[in-house]
């Protein structure tokens, strides 16, 4: 049986509410391709270059079976604001070509197809077995890319007259530092995560306190570790509002966001926005965010309590514990960076009745959630099949 008898066909189509031009560049901002993978499978990229371009290879690693696979993707054409192609030079199919393709709407509208046309390896060997479960892949993969594109241009569009900011995230290994890297990368803002695990604390803290004091960055985020905060990470931090103190920042308004997640528990946050009263200059707007329990596989409790999303996911569920989506809560911290208003202590959870809506801090300061029922939020960042 030949190749072509084998050719399987996939086509994924949505209609955008953002105008074709701002659709298809936003696919070559910094980090878009790591923005638009699942947390489902883990972390894809290896060593993928700023932005894509035409003849550029990207290496994947693909997780399925419990194993990973690495696949090498290369873009072969690329036609602004209508297309662009790209295709496996080296990987697990016998035959990979992915057509991204663009289309404009009236009223500002686009159309985002992702047309594929693929075959298995050794052809009728493994097409009966593995050819429908890929296409189901596909179809689980591609639902949560276009909600992303959806979600996130609808955020860019609301904000996009605003001034982008110039981020040190500083994240004590925190997993949320990722998602919130992606997320305000391809929102436009220069981002810089530190500190280099590398280097011992010292020298972190004096290259820390050299680049704040030459007002290299405008917004200060500090995310806690998922894990009780050591000393180290409560030095640095007290390093980095000292140099702030010390600054003299022309021109700039800077914010600094401190995350502060559940397990840490309310004396430890309350002594640290304490002392960052104390301590922070009034030129400084801070902002502590004490957020709920963020719902992704990759960490939090849906690693740790995966039973806990079952019984989330049950009709009319009210969970107990409060939760915010990951989506919400990465978009919820560029809301606070764009917000003037936003000072002090700030909750991020997601509001789950029309009581907790009039009272939720967020909704209050002009943010609108993307995901209110907890069953939404875990079709979404679990991939599950929504009801029609």
């Amino acid at each position: 049986m030949s190749k072509e008898c084998l050719l399987r066909n996939f086509v994924y189509k949505s209609e955008i509410d953002a105008p074709v031009g701002t659709l298809f560049a936003w696919h070559f901002r910094q980090r878009a391709f790591e923005r638009l993978s699942p947390p489902w499978v883990g972390s894809p990229a290896r060593g993928i270059a700023p932005t894509l371009h035409q003849g550029i290879e990207v290496p994947i690693t693909v997780r399925k079976f419990g194993l990973d696979f690495d696949w090498l993707i290369k873009v072969i054409e690329v036609e602004s604001d209508k297309k662009f192609v790209d295709v496996q030079a080296k990987g697990p199919f016998a035959y990979w070509r992915h057509d991204h393709l663009f289309e404009s709407l009236e009223n500002r509208r686009s159309v985002m197809e992702d047309k594929i046309s693929f075959s298995m390896p050794l052809g009728f060997l493994t097409e009966p077995i593995l050819a429908s479960q890929v296409q189901g892949d596909l179809k689980r993969f591609f639902r949560y890319r276009h909600e992303v594109l959806q979600n996130d241009l609808r955020g860019y569009l609301k904000n996009c007259v605003r001034p982008r900011h110039r981020v040190l995230i500083f994240d004590s290994q925190s997993a949320l530092s990722e998602p919130l890297l992606n997320y305000l990368a391809t929102q436009g803002h220069e981002v810089v995560l530190f500190p280099q695990t590398t280097k011992d604390q010292l020298v972190i803290e004096r290259e820390l306190a050299s680049r704040i004091v030459k007002g290299e960055f405008t917004a200060f985020v500090c995310l806690s570790p998922f894990c009780k905060a050591g000393q180290w990470e409560i030095d640095t931090r007290r390093t980095m509002l000292h140099a702030l103190a010390g600054a003299r920042l022309k021109n700039q308004t800077p914010v600094y966001l401190d995350v502060h997640m559940p397990h840490l528990g309310t004396c430890y946050c309350e002594a640290w926005e304490k002392h960052c009263q104390i301590t922070a200059p009034e030129s400084l707007r801070c902002v502590f965010a004490h957020s709920a329990n963020v719902l992704t596989p990759e960490f939090g409790i849906l690693k740790t309590s995966p039973e806990w999303a079952s019984a989330a996911m049950r009709k009319d569920a009210n969970p107990l514990t409060t939760w915010i989506a990951v989506d919400d809560a990465v978009a919820a911290i560029e809301h606070c960076l764009f917000e003037e208003s936003i000072s002090g202590r700030i909750d991020f959870v997601a509001p789950t009745n029309a009581s907790e809506q009039k009272e939720n801090d967020l909704i209050k300061s002009g943010y609108a959630f993307r995901y209110v029922r907890v069953d939404k939020a875990l079709k979404h960042v679990l991939g599950i099949e929504s009801e029609q």
